[in-house]
This record gives C-alpha cells, sequence and structure tokens, in this order.
C-alpha cells in the first residue's frame, strides 16, 4: 500500500503561488495540480483514494502551500505531493500509430505535444497482471498510467477527468 501521511511531519515547502500564475494555478473544485516541471500536488481527498490502492514506493507527501512574494500561508489546507516512484514497462515497441515518435537517443516515445486519442497506445498484455496500481512507463515520457481499479475509483469520486488518461490497446 502507499505510504501514510500520518507517517510524516507536515512539509513545509514554498511554492511559488502567484507567481505570475507560471508554476502552479489552483482551482477550488479541483483535487490534482500539475507543477511547472512535472509535478503532482493532490488534495487530501484525492490522496485518501490512492493510499487505499498499492502505490509500491510512490508516495504521498504532506504540504503546506506559500504565497510566494508575502511568504503568507496560502491555505491552511494540506495538500499532498505526489512521489511517482514506480516504474513499469508495458508500452510496446515498434507501436503502429504515426502519432508516436521514437526517440532513439533516448529509447522511448514521443507524441511531440499532440494529445493521446482512446486506444491508440499499444501496450503488452501483461499490463493486466501488473503487481501495482499507479506507475511511469519510461517508454513514454511524461506517462503516468494506472490500474482499472484506481481509475474507476478515481472516476467514481469525479477526480479522474484531471488525470486526463487514455485507454489503452492492449495487445
Amino acid at each position: 500500500m502507499g505510504v501514510s501521511h500520518d507517517k510524516f511531519n507536515i512539509v513545509v515547502i514554498l511554492v511559488l503561488v502567484g507567481y505570475r500564475n507560471e508554476y502552479l494555478t489552483i482551482n477550488s473544485n479541483e483535487n490534482l495540480f500539475k507543477v511547472k516541471g512535472g509535478g503532482i500536488i493532490l488534495r487530501k481527498s484525492c490522496a485518501n483514494v490512492l493510499q487505499k490502492f498499492n502505490l509500491g514506493q510512490t508516495t504521498l507527501t504532506p504540504l503546506r502551500i506559500y504565497e510566494y512574494e508575502t511568504g503568507e500561508l496560502w491555505s491552511d489546507e494540506v495538500f499532498y505531493f505526489l512521489n511517482l516512484c514506480e516504474h513499469r514497462q508495458y508500452v510496446k515497441y515498434p507501436q503502429s500509430n504515426e502519432d508516436f515518435i521514437y526517440i532513439q537517443g533516448a529509447k522511448r516515445y514521443s507524441t511531440n505535444g499532440v494529445p493521446i486519442q482512446p486506444n491508440t497506445l499499444e501496450v503488452n498484455q501483461s499490463v493486466l497482471n501488473c503487481d501495482i496500481d499507479l506507475w511511469h512507463d519510461p517508454m513514454l515520457g511524461g506517462s503516468i498510467f494506472m490500474s482499472d481499479k484506481l481509475y474507476y475509483a478515481l472516476n467514481d469520486g469525479n477526480m479522474i477527468y484531471q488525470w486526463n488518461m487514455q485507454p489503452c490497446k492492449v495487445i
């Protein structure tokens, strides 16, 4: 299971809220926020769902958010930084869809910013036996994959839309 937030003291972190809105934009109705550079911050409700699943070595670290210019606490709310540590390799090589461009030197695929369409990314059938519920596949830059169980739990809580998940084609 994921690491319980009770094992950690609250981490005090300065996040650049309000600094030209380049780094983090937080809307009151969202449960997931992407930080410039690829970080993911979650609200407690979303972190609680994730903690019910097998996250392997992935951790959810509690944090507080401060205003950049004033140094004042932005909110009394405790947020959670998702440190996605688990890597699994299920993305097939080669891909039959030309939207996926293989970068030889990096040994991974890119879409050059083109959004992935449903059922276009091909993955090995062994993904169905994955031992964890949330992971990154190094064959696809910036990727996050999740099990069907986790997907449906986030969907039931109306939290899945912000993850921008697309179903894969299992081969």
